[in-house]
């Protein structure tokens, strides 16, 4: 008898709990409709015109067909004018265009879409700095992009690279060399930084080192490189087969140890090596 009330009293209060659970769902407010389906037959249309081009576009820039990549990203910004990843692409197809200028309005804008974007800072940096790029380069505005994509991510050597060459070019050679060594030390395969720090030692009187930093450049030199354009292992994609670049030619300090593996044997002249080096700098130096 003691056993049925207890189990009796135990079905009751299930129950009771059921019909309170059951009474706070029904008060709780039904989940809104999507926000795709609130939006207008307009604005529906746009947000799909909008992708139409941006693919297009991301499939004509894959191609290396950088005019024809140009109008569609314009195209596409016409319908979401502060779309990120169409403004840096945008800007690039320009620099492959050789239009400098041009370039600027969309990294300007991105960065002011997205203040944090590296990447922004670092291309309105090679812009500014690129020996071509006639009225708008600017090696005091190219530095101080420089320095903000460097705040932004201290562990990319891209912008560091870049940053010590802008130095370098300004004449301040033992801040370059300081700069190009925190680069190879986040990337010790930038066969630039040891080039360069050799430079400065040499210029500097320091022999011995210069040629120990020569010695180990060569050595990097000697590991597999990331070709543009070439898939490496595990590269699967289409989109990963990307067309070959014109940055690294846009650069502003050239790349004068291409083929120092070569020369680098028995006796060595420094002054020698350093002469196109020299004679750069000089042609790039601030009056």
């Amino acid at each position: 008898m003691k056993a049925s009330f207890l189990l009796l009293l135990f079905l009751i209060v299930l129950l009771g709990g059921g019909v309170v659970l059951l009474k706070r769902r029904s008060a709780e407010p039904t989940a809104p409709a999507s926000s795709a389906s609130r939006l207008s037959d307009p604005e529906k249309v746009r947000i799909q015109e909008f992708w139409k081009r941006f693919r297009e576009a991301e499939a004509l820039r894959r191609r290396g067909d950088w005019e024809a990549s140009v109008l569609q990203y314009r195209g596409a910004l016409e319908l979401d004018p502060d779309h990120e990843r169409s403004l840096y692409h945008l800007a690039n197809c320009l620099i492959e265009l050789g239009r400098y200028a041009d370039s600027l309005e969309p990294l300007e804008h991105l960065v002011e879409v997205a203040p944090l974007s590296q990447r922004a800072h670092l291309q309105l940096g090679l812009v500014r700095s690129c020996p071509s790029a006639g009225e708008v380069f600017d090696l005091d505005s190219a530095e101080r992009e420089l320095r903000r994509a460097v705040e932004i991510n201290l562990e990319e050597s891209g912008a560091l690279l870049r940053l010590a060459g802008v130095v370098l070019v300004q004449g301040r050679l033992d801040e370059a060399a300081e700069l190009y060594a925190l680069a190879n030390q986040s990337n010790f395969r930038a066969v630039e930084g040891y080039y360069v720090r050799a430079y400065v030692d040499w210029k500097n009187g320091r022999e011995e080192p210069a040629r120990a930093l020569l010695q180990e450049a060569v050595r990097q030199m000697g590991r597999p490189e990331v070709v543009a354009g070439v898939p490496g292992e595990g590269d699967t994609r289409e989109g990963d087969r990307l067309p070959p670049t014109t940055i690294e030619a846009k650069r502003l300090v050239q790349p004068f140890w291409n083929g120092l593996d070569e020369r680098l044997t028995g006796e060595f002249d420094l002054e020698a090596e350093f002469a196109s080096l020299e004679s750069w700098l000089s042609r790039l130096k601030k009056p």
